[in-house]
């Protein structure tokens, strides 16, 4: 039975946290290594460098391994050499979503994406007017996705566009990320389960640790995941969220998961009873703590204006 790798890379690691069934964390810990260092060698695979004192404490938990592990450890790093192989062939990238090689693209985010597309579209095109975009908001969610903070608190209050600026966000970002639009209000009631939902959403079975399950789904995204939960609208609704995603924010800890929370004011509802969760919300504008960006109705100074250019550029958009 072979149990000597010659280079450690992202690749072999992964096969043998694999082999050893631990998650990210569990493996982190056995290590004594980051969890964000792991995700990273395993995101770059073949291509990432592993320094010697690294590869050092691999083979020492890889000489430790029983016969059973030696032999998953085998299996797995046969099946993603194989993986690598299919993608780097002719047509590869392209047959990602359809083979072996590519499980990436129709996994947690390739699946995310396709049920997304048909959703954005359904609520852009629900309105009379085409959607006017907001100054500054993909901008702000942009410098968002760029920063280390993963979560984006979008406030407003009803009739604001706070659901359509959503919609026409999944569609503008889909170059750069993929996104799930999921509702609060359409979630059973006293059975909300966030890790269960976002893998429901891209039909990957949820198993019975959906926490677990999604905290390995997230370590094979190949760009930003980004959760948008619409319909927060009342204090039982930000209690069943931030307590879950303060969970979340705890156990998984790749940053390409982020999320986008859209809460209807008033209330003015807070999130600081959920510490983790707080303190990753993106925060542009000190003074106003716990938003990333305010929605506010049309300013009656404006609204004339303002409801013209709507008018104007959707009979422009319709007509073309």
């Amino acid at each position: 039975m072979g149990g000597v790798v010659a280079r450690w890379s992202g690749r072999e690691a992964k096969a043998l946290r694999e082999a050893m069934r631990m998650s990210l964390r569990q493996f982190g810990g056995y290590l004594g290594v980051a969890v964000n260092s792991i995700s990273t060698w395993e995101r770059r695979g073949a291509d990432s460098q592993l320094r010697f004192e690294t590869q050092q404490m691999l083979d020492t938990a890889l000489s430790s391994l029983d016969v059973a592990a030696q032999r998953r450890f085998q299996l797995a790093l046969e099946e993603l050499i194989s993986a690598d192989r299919a993608s780097k062939e002719p047509g590869g990238a392209e047959a990602a979503g359809e083979s072996v090689g590519a499980g990436r693209r129709s996994g947690l985010g390739g699946k995310s994406k396709q049920r997304t597309n048909a959703l954005a579209d359904a609520i852009r095109s629900g309105g009379a007017l085409a959607f006017v975009q907001l100054d500054g908001a993909e901008e702000r969610v942009r410098r968002f996705l760029d920063s280390s903070a993963r979560v984006f608190v979008l406030k407003g209050g009803p009739g604001s566009g706070k659901t359509t600026l959503v919609g026409h966000l999944a569609v503008e970002l889909a170059g750069d990320v993929d996104s799930q639009i999921l509702s609060v209000e359409t979630w059973p009631s006293g059975q909300l389960d966030v890790a269960a939902q976002i893998l429901r959403y891209a039909s990957v079975p949820c198993g019975d640790d959906p926490v677990l399950i999604l905290e390995g789904q997230a370590a094979k995204l190949d760009r930003p995941l980004l959760v948008i939960i619409d319909g927060i609208g009342s204090r039982e609704h930000v209690h069943a969220v931030g307590r879950q995603l303060d969970l979340l924010l705890r156990h998984v800890l790749d940053p390409r998961l982020r999320f986008i929370l859209v809460i209807r004011t008033p209330p003015d509802l807070e999130l600081t009873a959920y510490p983790v969760l707080a303190a990753s919300v993106y925060e542009p504008d000190p003074p106003e703590r716990g938003v990333s960006f305010r929605l506010t109705p049309w300013p009656l100074v404006r609204q004339p204006p303002f409801a013209s250019r709507a008018f104007a550029r959707s009979r422009y958009v319709r007509s073309r």
